[in-house]
């Protein structure tokens, strides 16, 4: 490897703290979900190795705020508050611009960041539009792992992927990504041209009415679907996407319905893995309060109230995303269960000042949750368990056939 290489953990993951580096985190934070946040900033952090393994020297062959810029605002274009009025990411490099030019940065320097995260997608027309191009597009794929990070795959060492993923959980973010990218793609017949990966996306999931994330071409390699099926890899390693293996969590079968010559059903409760991506530190919760994540019984699932609160046990302000971390967490229990939110049978969901929150709610749902619809009941409450939280969402979903006895 040429150039200077990173080893120690501060320096790997040490953002360039700078005032416009500063600026842009406060700008994207609040209109990202968590996981394409993450997936923004490492982005960036694979795209500095790349730099060194390919021998480039920051401040001489690019420079690192404009790096930073073009990978942490490269998927701004499905930013909650945006206009959603072209493909992702045109709109996107139109915002990333635009934000920069108004914090005194060179137009010829905005521009270079505008054809960074407007070609991200663009195999084969990235790699001829200069250094910030070629980093940007090799720090997004080294993200994805697989195919599209093969380049490159040497960049990052097993210690350096696992120092990445501690700070910047990846908390499914293809998923997470996709369906942000094709809720966007939706909402103007502009932002889903064909053949362009929005318009692509779009009408598989039209065509198909399933998550687009898991086709092969952009699940990471080593990566579990939600049948438990994995991605095979040409590689030993593959660094990026350390994404715990979560294989489906053996049942625990409850002993007091054991009663010899009944016929009362057998409860078997589901159990979250410890370290769990999802969950995180909130698995502590189900000892605490003495109560299961799921229970399963004669052929459905009753999973257990689940609330907006991060794996960091943080509490997001706003009713979108608190809505959405708390659909992930029952998408991931009926995941180690091998299945998916399709299964669901009823919903119930308890909301905090019902009336302002409800529009976000319905927006953010609408967004993860595809018909055929479950039932769903709306219930209004003065408070839930932390200040703060404004929702919690409980749900039953059934399996096919006789698969969960």
């Amino acid at each position: 490897m040429t150039g200077p290489t990173r080893e120690a953990t501060a320096d790997l993951i040490t953002l360039p703290g700078t005032p416009l580096a500063d600026a842009v985190v406060n700008l994207i934070r609040p209109v990202e979900t968590p996981s394409v946040f993450n997936h923004s900033v490492r982005s960036y952090l694979f795209a500095r190795l790349v730099a060194d393994r390919l021998g480039l020297v920051v401040g001489h062959d690019y420079h690192d705020d404009l790096l930073f810029a073009a990978c942490a605002m490269h998927d701004l274009g499905v930013a909650s508050d945006g206009p959603h009025s072209q493909r992702f990411e045109v709109e996107g490099a139109d915002r990333a611009a635009a934000f920069l030019i108004d914090r005194g940065v060179p137009a010829a320097a905005a521009d270079e960041v505008w054809q960074a995260i407007a070609l991200h997608t663009s195999p084969g027309i990235a790699e001829r539009r200069g250094t910030l191009c070629v980093l940007v597009r090799e720090g997004v794929a080294l993200d994805f792992g697989g195919a599209l990070g093969a380049n490159h795959v040497e960049a990052v060492t097993d210690e350096q992927a696992d120092a990445v993923h501690a700070a910047y959980p990846r908390l499914e973010m293809i998923r997470s990504l996709t369906d942000a990218i094709v809720a966007q793609a939706a909402k103007n017949p502009k932002n889903a041209p064909r053949y362009a990966l929005p318009g692509e996306f779009l009408r598989e999931r039209e065509t198909f009415a399933g998550p687009v994330w898991s086709t092969p071409a952009v699940r990471p390699a080593g990566a579990t679907d939600p049948t438990g099926s994995t991605t095979p890899s040409t590689k030993k390693h593959d660094p990026r996407n350390k994404e715990p293996p979560q294989q489906r969590t053996p049942a625990t079968k409850n002993p007091r319905n054991e009663e010899k010559g009944s016929t009362a059903m057998t409860v078997h409760t589901v159990e979250i893995p410890e370290g769990n991506a999802v969950f995180g530190q909130t698995t502590s919760a189900f000892a605490s309060f003495g109560y299961s994540a799921a229970v399963r019984a004669h052929g459905l699932l009753f999973i257990a109230g689940t609330i907006g609160r991060r794996a960091d046990g943080t509490i997001p302000d706003t009713i979108e995303e608190q809505t959405e971390i708390a659909i992930r967490k029952i998408e991931e229990i009926l995941r180690l269960e091998n299945l998916d939110l399709s299964a669901l049978v009823d919903v119930t969901s308890y909301h905090v000042d019902i009336r302002q929150h409800l529009p976000g709610f319905v927006e953010a749902k609408q967004r993860l949750v595809q018909a055929p619809y479950p039932t769903w009941t709306i219930i209004g409450v003065s408070g839930l368990a932390s200040p703060g939280l404004l929702v919690e969402i409980r749900a039953t979903a059934a399996y096919p056939g006789d698969a969960s006895r």
